[in-house]
């Protein structure tokens, strides 16, 4: 058995949701300090009810008469009060257009303090190994490629899924006995995260943004949806184990897993944003939500070709789009908009999707998803203390 620490530095704000969403009655945003809390329900209703306002507090839920919460407690005359409800708070670095916008939240433990799962780690780490075997045995794989070509669109669900077994299985990820649990990434083992603290919370925009080359007035486009992210240059610290007897990989196979699946990204996707590619020397992995198809999927690795990958790409995306959208962009999108057909994306873009995932935080321009990890051995001693403070953080979430 062997027992590393990982260290996760963000490059970018990091998102893993829990599910949830706040209502404009879940929290205050308070554009003069640049602060967000989010509410203790049970404080403020007993704070609402010490200060004889729950009757207007009905009003506030039952009407439409403020457009959020932070109007009703201005009116209402709460200002010295709310933040004593909150059950955390943390600073928002940008003021929102529009007020009483749903957030997605990230994950907490149960004194909510945000941090990263052990599956949400695993899964990026999977996914890399998985693509850095496809890059490295790509002729291996070559009758899959075809046949992800030839697919033919029937439903949502069953699109690809038969394919995509088989690449699984083939690469070991995946046995062909229903039986037997076994594959090569039972040896791997990841702790959840030791929790940050709600400093460490900012909130984002989506933002999609366009090639660098292309003629679009507009090369940026803020979209209505709003998250609780892990800020940038945060260090995160997890546990990671590879059993020998069970695991083909060692760390320096993750290692150069992690460096040839990003690689392979940039090549053939991330350099149409004329973004620095980033040292392979810092493991650069993408961990979480939104962080986009190319860093979710196997295609790209797939295709040896990058111009072969784009096109099967655009093809893919397109299948899966709703009809709605699809009959749209058939028609030339709105108005006659050729940008919303993904079957258009080799020979506008020279890429697909199109649209890179990333956001805006203090006035800089972010990936999300984006980390560098690295990992260093533990010997027993401090692998065992590591491991009793994950398992009491863990039976506090």
């Amino acid at each position: 058995m062997k027992c590393y620490k990982g260290i996760i530095k963000t490059m970018g704000p990091v998102f893993v949701g829990d599910g949830g969403r706040l209502e404009k009655s879940d929290y205050v945003l308070n554009i003069n300090n640049k602060m967000m809390y989010v509410m203790d329900i049970f404080k403020m209703f007993q704070g609402l009810k010490k200060l004889g306002k729950l009757e207007a507090y009905e009003d506030f839920m039952l009407n439409n008469r403020y457009s959020d919460l932070y109007s009703f407690i201005k009116d209402n005359e709460l200002l010295n009060d709310y933040a004593d409800w909150a059950k955390y708070s943390y600073y928002v670095d940008f003021n929102m257009k529009q007020r009483g916008t749903q957030i997605s939240t990230c994950i907490k433990d149960a004194y909510n303090k945000p941090y990263i799962p052990g599956s949400s780690i695993k899964g990026a780490l999977r996914n890399a190994i998985l693509n850095a075997e496809l890059i490295t045995n790509n002729r291996k794989y070559s009758a899959m490629a075809l046949q992800v070509k030839n697919e033919t669109y029937r439903n949502r669900k069953g699109y690809l899924a038969g394919v995509a077994n088989s690449i699984e299985k083939k690469a070991g990820f995946m046995d062909d006995d229903k039986d037997k649990l076994y594959s090569k990434f039972t040896g791997i083992r990841v702790s959840d995260s030791s929790p940050l603290s709600e400093k460490d919370i900012i909130m984002c925009a989506k933002l999609d943004t366009l090639p660098m080359h292309t003629d679009a007035k507009k090369r940026e486009r803020q979209l209505p949806a709003l998250r609780e992210c892990i800020k940038p240059n945060t260090t995160i610290e997890f546990t990671l184990e590879i059993d020998e007897k069970f695991c083909d990989y060692s760390l320096k196979d993750i290692e150069n897993s992690i460096g040839l699946m990003y690689n392979n990204t940039y090549d053939k996707f991330l350099s149409a944003y004329s973004l620095e590619r980033v040292s392979t020397k810092l493991n650069p992995l993408y961990i979480g939500g939104g962080v986009g198809y190319q860093s979710k999927t196997v295609t790209y690795s797939l295709f040896d070709d990058k111009d072969e990958a784009v096109e099967a790409v655009s093809v893919i995306l397109d299948n899966v789009d709703s009809k709605k959208q699809n009959s749209n962009r058939k028609n030339g999108g709105k108005n006659g908009d050729k940008m919303g057909n993904h079957l258009m994306d080799p020979d506008l873009f020279g890429v697909s999707p199109h649209m890179r995932k990333c956001t805006l935080y203090r006035n800089t321009n972010y990936d999300f998803g984006l980390c560098s990890v690295k990992f260093e051995p533990i010997g027993w001693l401090s692998h065992f203390q590591g491991f009793f403070g994950i398992v009491e953080h863990n039976l506090c979430t």
